[in-house]
């Protein structure tokens, strides 16, 4: 597991990437908790960006890549473009919601917490589920549980 630190960000926020081989497949896992605040986002953009331009990461052997973690994006606009984004499921239901979660302090709802993945169409024939697991309230987000199955061609 290696740990990258963020060149752009007040935060010292970084993110961790770990590599995994599986048979003749590799997947690359990266962690992450993007810059907070709503007057931050050129700032997750350009940390977005930073983990796409990590050519140990995206070029390196042509890994499938996870990138999961807490985006802090809250607004459309905000996101991973030239990633897949798995959305939850649940559709009254977010990561972060003050509806539900008791620990939540502001008063919104949002899917901070996102999973994307990148290189799986070349590769995999791929299914997923993720769900937010509602129950669970150990902080002010709910945690996300991401089930895949990559399938070889």
């Amino acid at each position: 597991m290696v740990y990258y630190q963020f060149i752009n960000g007040v935060m010292n926020r970084g993110y961790l990437v770990q590599k995994i081989k599986q048979n003749n497949n590799s997947i690359c896992v990266v962690n992450t908790h993007l810059e907070s605040g709503h007057v931050n986002s050129s700032v997750r953009n350009k940390q977005c960006s930073e983990i796409i331009n990590n050519s140990n990461i995206f070029d390196n052997d042509g890994s499938n890549v996870i990138v999961f973690g807490d985006m802090n994006f809250t607004n459309i606009d905000e996101h991973f473009s030239n990633l897949y984004y798995l959305e939850p499921k649940e559709k009254d239901i977010y990561t972060y919601d003050s509806k539900y979660n008791i620990e939540a302090v502001k008063p919104y709802r949002n899917n901070l917490d996102r999973f994307y993945l990148h290189g799986y169409k070349n590769i995999f024939n791929t299914t997923y589920n993720t769900t937010i697991l509602k129950n669970v309230s150990v902080s002010d987000h709910f945690p996300i549980l991401l089930e895949i199955t990559f399938n070889d061609k």
